[in-house]
């Protein structure tokens, strides 16, 4: 799910590099596969982007749908995928689409761009209403805790540097992040040298909430989930203060099979 950016320029620059900046993530992939079979029903990805990981569960035969609010990266998503799968542009606080699910997957932060509670409660209420009774929900978000021990704020961090092989050049990636009002700013900073040793420079600021573990839990319950799970990471390893995220695991209450 996208994120505001400064411009137009630097939304669109952010769509160009979205795929090629997240290729390493292959980890919640493999976790979802695991999770999710064709047998088990339909599954509904809320913030699916640019079908990052819906297109290998859509090739592994499972019947699923994607929802995002950006129309870019639906457009990005319509061209890996043929018009069998459903994608949906729609806000994930309030959509009907007129059909249950077994299953419904909000991977990689995407929770967090819901900043108020208002937002967090009206997403998990209407994916709560999308889920048929029993049905799974998996909500994937970092674990504040860790991360402002692990980085510092305000402080420049080298993410990664890598050739991109569509414009020949080398692209660098860095971020730094300011926390206020429970809410992590995090300013990011993407330059590419061609070959020629010219240097192209772009800016994005991501705001995402800081999500400690309890008040999640707490907002999950309140919309009616029963939370079976809290992983850390995606070999589900239990969540503890030192893990980098927390994969919450939730049921709908009424026929259950067990995770």
């Amino acid at each position: 799910m996208s994120a505001t950016s400064s411009t137009a320029t630097e939304r669109d620059y952010y769509l160009e590099i979205y795929d090629f900046l997240h290729e390493f993530l292959v980890e919640d992939i493999n976790f979802y596969l695991s999770l999710l079979h064709p047998d088990q029903g339909s599954v509904l990805e809320l913030g699916c982007g640019t079908c990052r990981v819906l297109h290998p569960l859509w090739e592994a035969g499972i019947d699923i749908t994607g929802l995002d609010i950006s129309g870019g990266m639906l457009e990005i998503a319509a061209g890996k995928i043929p018009g069998t799968c459903e994608l949906v542009q729609a806000d994930m606080r309030n959509y009907d689409l007129d059909r249950r699910f077994s299953s419904v997957i909000i991977p990689f932060n995407t929770f967090l761009y819901m900043y108020t509670a208002g937002d967090r409660q009206q997403c998990l209420e209407c994916a709560f209403r999308h889920l048929q009774p029993g049905g799974l929900m998996v909500i994937d978000v970092f674990n504040p805790d860790y991360i402002l021990k692990a980085r510092l704020p305000s402080i420049l961090h080298h993410e990664m540097t890598k050739f991109r092989r569509d414009t020949n050049a080398v692209f660098s990636y860095f971020s730094s992040y300011v926390a206020a009002g429970g809410l992590l700013y995090w300013h990011q900073f993407f330059e590419e040298i061609d070959a020629l040793s010219a240097c192209t420079k772009h800016y994005r600021m991501m705001k995402l909430k800081y999500l400690p573990e309890p008040e999640l839990r707490d907002a999950c319950q309140a919309a009616g989930f029963h939370v079976e799970k809290v992983l850390g990471w995606y070999d589900g390893r239990p969540a503890s203060d030192a893990s980098n995220n927390l994969i919450f695991v939730l049921r709908k209450p009424g026929s259950t099979n067990d995770f």
